[in-house]
């Protein structure tokens, strides 16, 4: 017998640049209709689209890492998006704000993604 599951409740980042990080998702996120339901001084939490997405400083020791994406840990977090038209206005956000750690969107069977890393 298998549990059945109702998507991803939540995912929690861990980033070196805190102060950055939440500057980026403070912007971001409320333009994937999502609200920001906490905003302090060690997190930020977003909950919207049925799901949440949440930011957290890593320990102090870590600071000076950044994201490897092929490390052990996180490799991306995909979005999934209504659209086509919905990717490409990410996709414009994103260059718009010189943001560059992101893909376009791909269309995996009927469903638009969006990978955000």
């Amino acid at each position: 017998m298998t549990i059945g599951i109702n998507g991803m409740a939540h995912v929690i980042l861990t980033v070196s640049r805190f102060e950055v990080a939440r500057e980026f998702y403070r912007k971001l996120l409320p333009e994937f209709g999502m609200k920001p339901v906490f905003d302090g001084d060690g997190f930020f939490y977003c909950v919207g689209a049925r799901t949440a997405i949440g930011i957290e400083p890593c320990d102090p020791a870590l600071v000076g890492e950044r994201f490897v994406q092929q490390r052990v840990g996180l490799h991306h977090l995909c979005l999934r998006a209504r659209s086509c038209e919905d990717v490409d206005r990410c996709a414009a956000l994103l260059i718009k704000r010189d943001h560059r750690a992101w893909s376009d969107g791909r269309t995996v069977g009927s469903r638009i993604l969006l990978s955000l890393i």
